[in-house]
């Protein structure tokens, strides 16, 4: 690669990025360097930790390339840290050569204390690797993996461990499970060169950039090979944590549509503002006229407000279309299938804050093994820049929290209430249709019943009064002048009756409706 010559300098401490890499033309134009204050961009000083690929012959064009964001740092004992994270398109020979590459070294000699390299790619599709099988075998044989693919392969359950190889170097595994919870990370550690290498696999809820910037800011100060799952499972916690918020949200709108649930306890994240608007105190009355200092409205204290828990409860677009859905609800068969919904969303997400918990407890377990794969010479200079005790308490802080997130808000026994309470609900409201069915069926054939008896009562009425001529000598002459009383009597007499029988009606009507209002009433509900 094309570059100018390297100044010379007495120092890593002051190393100047004076001549810069040029990157080749496979390079994503996209890739960005996040600098923070311990953390220097290109350093020309470094030519062998250059993240830019050789320049490639005609062979190697014609090669499949893969888009991988790629991290790099050096750690040196004196003098500031040299770090890069961006995105390349690399054939499996690049990237293979790119993780055995030995340790720079500045102009003087001075190596790195400590360094890492680290392939990361977004993994879609639990069940597919991102790479085609050529580039993932020669990641593997860069990572010292064995000749074999049963780890990323039984069942897609996922798992954590560890190889040995021959020289004593581990090479560690987080595998993910077939959910959007958990992550891959495969990470080499050789302890006589304090370098760490391998690749990471994560799904689309961790942004590749956001992962990289955390790394060369933290790597500095933790230079230890798992760090780079500490720092995976911690983001894969964050959103586990967003995802069981909206779901206890959710569920308690159930809990206020079906009138049930404990009302003493306020969820103070849902009702931020609220608590907001009643700390802040009243701004003070206008001061009076005579007075010559202008009056400056007070500002609102925001000192109190957990800005974490604030970004928590942004909604997506996604939990505002199941809000929508949760607010439209109107029967109770619809809120139970929300509610199952919402279940089987938090089985998900509980299976996958236990598997990051079995991550942490592995993390853990090896924190107490990384220094028996250095040399005893080499430990005393690794405590001082590895931090093992203070990522230690930082991945036990993460064990807790995950610990709480499995009883965050009594999310599983509430559920469990709420689809009882709903069952109920759904049987109560059929029975009490079957009863209405049953009593308007009575009601119609009360309604057949009177029909009969009045129509034979007007009948037999009809041939008994004396209206009728029956010795006429003719069909004209069989009425007589008394016919009119025929209409005298069966009119009046017709409309008391159906006068009567509407009064009954009524009367009915409103102690049947006046019953199922108790009855709905009795189960939480307002109105039948």
């Amino acid at each position: 690669m094309d570059q100018r010559p390297p100044r010379d300098i007495k120092r890593p401490a002051r190393i100047k990025p004076s001549a810069r890499i040029k990157p080749s033309a496979r390079i994503v134009p996209s890739a960005h360097i996040k600098p923070s204050s311990r953390t220097l961009q290109q350093a020309a000083t470094l030519p062998a930790a250059g993240l830019a690929p050789a320049p490639q012959t005609s062979a190697a064009k014609d090669e499949r390339t893969t888009e991988v964001h790629m991290i790099e740092c050096w750690v040196f004992s004196q003098g500031q840290p040299v770090s890069q994270s961006r995105n390349f398109s690399f054939t499996k020979d690049q990237i293979s050569e790119w993780l055995k590459a030995p340790k720079p070294a500045t102009t003087d000699g001075v190596a790195p204390a400590a360094g890492l390299r680290l392939v990361c790619c977004e993994q879609r599709n639990s069940m597919s690797l991102p790479f085609d099988k050529d580039t993932f075998e020669a990641i593997q044989d860069a990572v010292g993996l064995p000749k074999l693919n049963s780890y990323l392969h039984i069942a897609k359950s996922g798992a954590c461990g560890k190889y040995l190889n021959a020289a004593g170097s581990p090479t560690f595994i987080y595998h993910r499970s077939n959910n959007n919870g958990t992550i891959t990370a495969v990470l080499q550690y050789d302890p006589a060169a304090v370098v760490t290498t391998g690749y990471v696999l994560v799904g689309p809820r961790i942004p590749l950039g956001s992962l990289g910037t955390k790394i060369c800011q933290q790597f500095p100060e933790f230079t230890h090979p798992l760090l780079i799952p500490t720092v995976l499972i911690e983001l894969t916690a964050a959103d586990l944590m967003r995802e069981l918020y909206h779901i206890n949200r959710l569920l308690t709108i159930s809990e206020d549509k079906t009138q049930t649930g404990d009302w003493e306890i306020e969820d103070t994240l849902a009702n931020a503002d609220d608590a907001d608007a009643a700390t802040v105190p009243a701004p003070a009355p206008p001061a009076p006229a005579a007075t010559s200092a202008p009056s400056t409205p007070p500002e609102k204290d925001h000192s109190w407000r957990d800005w974490p828990a604030a970004e928590i409860q942004e909604e997506s677009s996604y939990w505002a279309n199941v809000s929508k859905k949760m607010a439209a609800c109107e029967h109770h068969y619809q809120l139970a299938r929300i509610l199952g919904w919402l279940n089987c969303r938090f089985a998900f997400m509980n299976a996958a804050v236990q598997c990051s918990l079995s991550m942490v407890e592995f993390t853990l377990q090896e924190l107490e093994l990384v220094d028996g794969y250095s040399e005893p010479s080499q430990r005393r200079l690794l405590k001082g820049i590895m931090n093992c005790a203070g990522l230690k308490l930082r991945v036990q802080l993460l064990e807790s929290n995950l610990r709480h997130m499995l009883v965050f808000g009594a999310i599983g026994p509430r559920m469990q209430t709420q689809q009882t309470t709903l069952f109920n609900l759904i049987n109560i409201s059929m029975a009490q249709d079957s009863k209405d069915v049953a009593k308007a069926s009575k009601r119609d054939s009360s309604v057949m019943k009177i029909i009969a008896v009045l129509t034979t009562i007007f009948y037999r009425t009809f041939f008994a009064m004396p209206i009728l001529d029956r010795r006429a000598l003719s069909m004209t002459d069989v009425m007589t002048d008394h016919f009119w009383l025929y209409w005298a009597v069966a009119v009046p007499l017709t409309i008391v009756v159906m006068g009567v029988m509407g009064i009954y009606w009524l009367i009915q009507a409103r102690e049947r409706r006046k019953a199922a209002t108790d009855a709905w009433q009795n189960v939480g509900l307002k109105q039948a």
